[in-house]
Order: structure tokens, then C-alpha cells, then sequence
């Protein structure tokens, strides 16, 4: 199959909707929603404001062309630049939403050790603990038998502690937890902007060429209001630079 005459914008949209994980697809599939969240288009927002499984949303948009000059030999082949401008929004009231889950991580416990590091920070809470107890599976209580904490005080939580007083794992057995990260607002659409460029500056050179090549990061993701903050929205803006075979 090939391309013909698509878009910068139309084809770094299909990438990202092929590479970039939808933190709101369950909800977006209950409300009846499209499961495309990712456009090469600015969407009109007064008119989604009021329903917030349409968010987090993603547009693709150009900015900027201009011409760097004719290759040669002969053709109509020219070297352009193109600007884009990546914009993520999400809405102010929209609940906490998962952005990473992480199942039957293992901890092997050892007697006199009350602290042990998760292995991917930050950490919004944990869902659940299990282990062997008395030779037995269970299941244990959080801040009856563990808590979550900040082990290394920057502020964010890092390690999960057996020092309540509880319930612990059997010594030398593993215990399992399963825990996950939660954003919202500004945080959340920060994220997912620094997502899309992080995919297209480790990729593009391999997911790209050879359509489009020299990835520049124009300006890093900033937060803006929308719509009397109800919305919020954070750009990017990025450069490539490639050939317009000029059909």
C-alpha cells in the first residue's frame, strides 16, 4: 500500500494514533464515543466541553511551510519545512486517570527490612498487595499492614512499607502489588503531550523516513487556559524537514 499526497500533519496524526496510548479509552467506549481521540484538526471545543469522556483530546495541526529550495536534476522536487503545532486538552473536572498500571510486581521479604522500592515511580496509590501468610496466600490491608510512602522526601510517593505493625510476608517468600498512577488537569495533559514527543524524537528516523527527516523540537510542551479554564491545553510545537514531490 502507499501514500498518496498525504499531509505532514494528516501523517504524524496516524502515528501518534498508532503509538500513543488512549488514558481515557474504557470510559470513551462506555459513553458511545468514537475511540479516535487524535485529529489533524483543531476541535471545537464549545461543543465537547460539556461531555468529558470526549477528553483527553489530541490535534494536529501546521503552522508553517516554507521552501528550502529545488533538489536538481531536472525534477519538480523540492526540500520543505514544515511546522507543526501539537495541542493536547483536558478538562479541569475530569477525574483522576490512570496513565500507568502496574500488576504482580515482586518483592522478595525479608525479616528486619520494613521498605522496599516500587520499580516505577510516581505512584498515585496502590491497589492491592498479596503474599504467603502462615504458608497460606493472602491478601493484605493497606495502612493496617503497609503503607505507601515518600521514601526519599522529593515529594512524590516511591516504596511500599511493612512497618504498621500488621500483618508481613512470610520471610523469604515474594509479595506481589499492583499499583498505578493517577493525573488530572494540567498534570495530565502535560503528560500526554510530552508522550507525543517523546515517541516522534526516539522514532521518527526509523517510523518517518523517508518522507520526513531533522525532528526539532520547536518550543517544549507549555500549559494554556481554554474556555475560562475549564479547558486545558498544552503545545507543542515541532519542525521537520522533507521532500514534496509536488503531485
Amino acid at each position: 500500500m502507499t501514500d498518496s499526497r498525504v499531509s505532514p500533519q494528516e501523517f504524524i496524526t496516524g502515528l501518534l494514533r498508532a503509538n500513543i496510548t488512549d488514558p481515557n479509552a474504557t470510559a470513551r467506549a462506555a459513553a458511545g464515543l468514537s475511540a479516535n481521540w487524535i485529529y489533524p484538526d483543531r476541535p471545537l471545543l464549545s461543543a465537547m466541553v460539556d461531555n468529558e469522556n470526549n477528553f483527553p483530546r489530541i490535534s494536529v495541526t501546521r503552522m508553517d511551510t516554507s521552501s528550502l529550495g529545488d533538489i536538481g536534476m531536472g525534477g519538480t522536487e523540492t526540500e520543505d519545512s514544515v511546522t507543526l503545532l501539537i495541542n493536547t486538552y483536558t478538562i479541569k473536572t475530569k477525574p483522576l486517570i490512570a496513565v500507568n498500571t502496574v500488576t504482580n510486581e515482586s518483592h522478595t521479604f525479608a525479616s528486619g527490612t520494613d521498605e522496599y522500592a516500587l520499580d516505577e515511580t510516581p505512584i498515585t496509590g496502590i491497589t492491592e498487595v498479596t503474599g504467603t501468610l502462615s504458608s497460606a496466600a493472602h491478601t493484605f490491608v493497606e495502612t493496617t499492614d503497609y503503607l505507601l510512602i515518600d521514601n526519599d522526601s522529593d515529594g512524590r510517593y516511591d516504596s511500599i512499607d511493612w512497618s504498621p505493625g500488621g500483618d508481613n510476608p512470610d520471610d523469604t517468600t515474594d509479595f506481589y502489588v499492583d499499583y498505578v498512577r493517577k493525573l488530572e488537569g494540567d498534570t495530565l495533559c502535560e503528560y500526554i503531550c510530552d508522550e507525543c514527543h517523546i515517541y516522534l524524537r526516539d522514532n521518527w528516523r526509523t517510523a518517518t523516513v523517508p518522507t520526513l527527516f531533522d525532528y526539532i523540537n520547536v518550543r517544549k510542551s507549555s500549559i494554556m487556559d481554554e474556555i475560562g479554564g475549564r479547558i486545558k491545553r498544552c503545545e507543542l510545537q515541532i519542525k521537520f524537514t522533507g521532500i514534496n514531490i509536488n503531485d
